[in-house]
């Protein structure tokens, strides 16, 4: 925990710049209750499951990949001009493929 130089108070940290496990432990609460909203069909329920569950992803994405996010720019920079080019073609294929097998699975 970090520290203030005026004294022994821990210096806040926002929580964009919080670790993954925090990102996720602050979320559960709100999809839990948005899960039990939309089980009784009361209006609400879904944007409380979506919005949390947005930065939980980000929380996951974190933990998965060893890094924080907000240093995402400077790895992008560090990166090969050729991995500039071939990661993006990459994510949007395999992203056409994978709406193209659900929506396969919902209309069959």
């Amino acid at each position: 925990m970090k520290f203030n130089i005026e004294g022994n108070e821990p210096k806040k940290i926002p929580l964009s710049q919080a670790t993954g496990k925090k990102k996720i432990a602050v979320t559960v609460p709100f999809i839990f209750i948005g899960c039990i909203l939309l089980a009784k069909n009361i209006p609400g329920g879904l944007a409380l499951i979506m919005i949390p569950g947005a930065y939980a992803l980000v929380g996951l994405i974190e933990i998965l990949g060893g890094k924080s996010l907000s240093n995402a720019s400077q790895n992008w920079d560090a990166l090969p001009k050729w991995k500039k080019i071939v990661y993006p073609f990459i994510f949007i294929l395999v992203f056409f493929i994978a709406v193209g097998f659900l929506l396969s699975a919902m209309f069959d």
